[in-house]
């Protein structure tokens, strides 16, 4: 079975860094890499082949480039191609985007939370899928 060793973090936003930082803690071994925008992401990741992460997770809300188009440029590196990604939308997120995010490729949406607790949530399930994906694959 493949271990989480890497998640690549893009977010902006140091309150939802947050729960990911407590459950790597726990998780031994995980490795977090955080980038504050798409453009960070893909500068960084595209000159990193040794270090390429075996999870991408991404806020749809990102400065200049939303998550969506990130993970569909990332894809396009032949070393990311096959990355599990998640896009996390804000919550009730208008299902035409999500629709957008599905068409894109095989992308996990999660809905972001109202409260800390839901977000904490939220990132609890974001390890569960990556577990059972590469449970599947493996």
């Amino acid at each position: 079975m493949t271990q989480l060793r890497s998640i690549a973090l893009v977010m902006e936003s140091e309150i939802d860094v947050e729960p990911f930082l407590r459950m790597a803690e726990t998780s031994p071994g995980v490795t977090l890499h955080r980038f504050r925008s798409g453009e960070e992401a893909l500068r960084i990741l595209r000159d990193a082949p040794e270090g390429a992460p075996n999870l991408l997770v991404v806020t749809y809300d990102l400065p200049v480039m939303n998550g969506g188009a990130l993970v569909s440029q990332l894809w396009r590196m032949p070393l990311l191609k096959r990355l599990p990604a998640i896009v996390i939308v804000p919550p009730r997120c208008d299902q035409a985007i999500i629709q957008r995010l599905l068409q894109i490729g095989p992308i996990h949406v999660i809905e972001g939370g109202d409260s800390r607790a839901e977000w904490f949530d939220r990132v609890g399930q974001i390890f569960q899928y990556w577990r059972m994906v590469h449970l599947q694959a493996n």
